[in-house]
């Protein structure tokens, strides 16, 4: 845990930056979050997070990070207002951090991609929890019925005050991008079919990510739910709120990202998959995302 809140530790102390915290009204449960208004006489702010999943605590030491590095440069006029949430599933963080032991596909995947031992797995990647949070839950996949589970409550109800939010951003590891495959990224971007995303700022993402050696994932996303049917051409996976499954029944209605857009409080929302990899590599990948799609999608809608 001490990792993780070092990469949050100057950032709380920028004068453009609040620290906030939202309660359940009914329950102990929280979510702490830093509103970062660099144009307060601006309206409106984007949304970035991490920790949406316990068992990918990569991401949420490396963007503190380069979001202090961007607010502290001289170009600091490119940050946009912003609300930035470290811990998305917070109870979940707490468990994992504590040391609960916990051995998992996850583990197994890193284990045979790098030929680690289980020891040396659990002491450079971290991974000891499953996908849940302290109820069980896979936040990404609590939103259908949100009164089960406070933080998905929370999340909503922060989103909901704040918005609508024009756009989201959630930061993802994805386990099977790993081995050769560790350079690869991909994106969904969730929105409604009459209201298309720019193309300008996914072409703008693809250049940068090649310009820097990295790779553009193809193929199908998540193998082990196939039926979902994802699949990823050239580092982008478009989903809209009107999709249906073999069921005739809503595809994404109980995802989070899903939900933001389909409640009207998020106008787009974007799932960014980085692979499982060096910390080098992963935090290079994070400054191009940041620089050439996060930042500049906030600046441009929020004009």
């Amino acid at each position: 845990m001490a990792r993780a809140i070092e990469g949050l530790s100057k950032i709380h102390h920028h004068p453009s930056v609040t620290r906030n915290i939202l309660m359940h009204p009914q329950d102990k449960a929280h979510i702490r979050y830093l509103d970062i208004k660099t144009r307060p006489q601006m309206p409106g702010k984007i949304l970035a997070a991490t920790n949406i999943h316990p068992d990918e605590p990569f991401l949420s030491a490396i963007l503190p990070r380069v979001i202090n590095e961007r607010l502290n440069d001289q170009n600091s006029h490119d940050v946009p207002n912003m609300l930035f949430i470290h811990e998305s599933t917070p109870s979940g963080v707490a468990i994992r951090d504590s040391g609960y032991p916990f051995f998992n596909e996850d583990l197994k995947v890193l284990m045979e991609a790098y030929g680690l031992s289980h020891d040396e797995a659990m002491a450079q990647y971290g991974y000891q929890l499953p996908r849940t949070n302290i109820n069980g839950h896979d936040l990404n996949r609590s939103f259908l019925n949100m009164g089960d589970d406070p933080e998905a409550w929370l999340h909503h109800h922060l989103v909901a005050q704040n918005g609508p939010i024009p756009a989201g951003f959630y930061f993802h590891n994805d386990e099977e991008l790993v081995g050769p495959k560790g350079k690869a990224i991909y994106i969904y971007i969730h929105g409604n079919r009459q209201d298309p995303f720019p193309e300008e700022f996914i072409e703008r993402y693809r250049v940068a990510m090649r310009k820097n050696g990295f790779l553009l994932f193809n193929g199908l996303d998540d193998k082990s739910e196939p039926e979902l049917g994802n699949r990823v051409e050239e580092g982008v996976v478009r989903t809209f709120t009107d999709e249906k499954d073999e069921k005739n029944e809503p595809k994404y209605a109980s995802s989070l990202e899903n939900n933001m857009v389909d409640k009207g409080i998020m106008r787009w929302a974007f799932t960014l998959e980085f692979p499982v990899t060096d910390k080098t590599t992963l935090r290079k990948m994070t400054e191009v995302v940041i620089d050439n799609l996060v930042f500049p999608v906030g600046t441009s809608l929020l004009q």
